[in-house]
């Protein structure tokens, strides 16, 4: 009996030590979106003017923050982005609460807002906030095509990419059909690696059986959805707000 108690007791702190975490980022969170809300007028939520709001969302990993940046800053590289944001974590320099919010703006006209949150087990828990204490335009869900190229796997059906994806169509169907997000525009990026040259068609058949492990054609076929959901593939480490993929979202 002594020994079950020995091996049940790191797994118990190690659930403690995730649920005060978890906590205190609600806390972090909370605070950040209360004075975001603060600094609007009265009613300024329905004019025509207001800044759209955007959220990026996908498990982690998955290449959130890398195409956030891009779109930030083109010129920024993507391993300087990883670094730099490591770097952040690592050092407590500006006490990074590990999800990031950037204000742009589509040519001369469209506002919006992206707020990135990470999907890790502890920060997950935070998404409900965001899309209840603000109204969400759109959501993007980024989902990892590129990290089983990097392994060496020669199969995009290891067991390792199927947890994967299975979590990540879990999530998106739970997005989907949350009543705060049904008015939201969806779209569904699947984060690949730009092709070689001549294996363009076999990175298009590969993408098509991601997009159906994930769901998407269900999706697409599923009256609530239509004229909501969106599919595209891009590299988002090669992404700007130029990219056309990026351009068509706005059309």
């Amino acid at each position: 009996f002594g020994s079950r108690l020995d091996q049940a007791a790191p797994l118990a702190s190690h659930a403690v030590r995730t649920r005060c975490a978890a906590r205190r980022l609600v806390a972090m969170a909370a605070k950040e979106l209360f004075q975001y809300l603060a600094e609007k007028p009265p009613f300024s939520w329905f004019a025509s003017n207001e800044v759209m709001q955007f959220l990026m969302l996908g498990l982690e990993g998955s290449g959130k923050t890398t195409f956030l940046y891009k779109l930030k800053i083109p010129a920024w590289k993507q391993t300087d982005i990883i670094r730099d944001m490591q770097h952040l974590k690592r050092e407590k320099l500006a006490k990074d609460p590990s999800y990031h919010y950037e204000d742009m703006q589509h040519k001369s006209t469209t506002r919006y807002g992206i707020w990135e949150v990470p999907g890790n087990e502890v920060t997950m828990r935070l998404w409900p906030m965001f899309y209840r204490n603000l109204r969400i335009d759109a959501v993007f869900f980024v989902v990892d095509n590129f990290s089983w190229k990097d392994r060496g796997e020669g199969d995009i059906c290891d067991s390792q990419n199927i947890d994967m994806l299975v979590r990540a169509r879990e999530q998106i169907q739970i997005l989907l059909n949350e009543d705060e997000l049904r008015a939201s525009a969806f779209v569904l990026i699947l984060n690949s690696k730009t092709p070689k040259e001549g294996e363009e068609e076999l990175e298009q058949e590969r993408e098509k059986a991601v997009f159906e492990m994930l769901g998407a054609y269900d999706i697409e076929r599923e009256r609530p959805h239509h004229g909501r959901f969106l599919k595209l593939s891009l590299n988002c480490a090669d992404a700007s707000r130029r990219s056309p993929q990026w351009e068509k979202l706005f059309k």
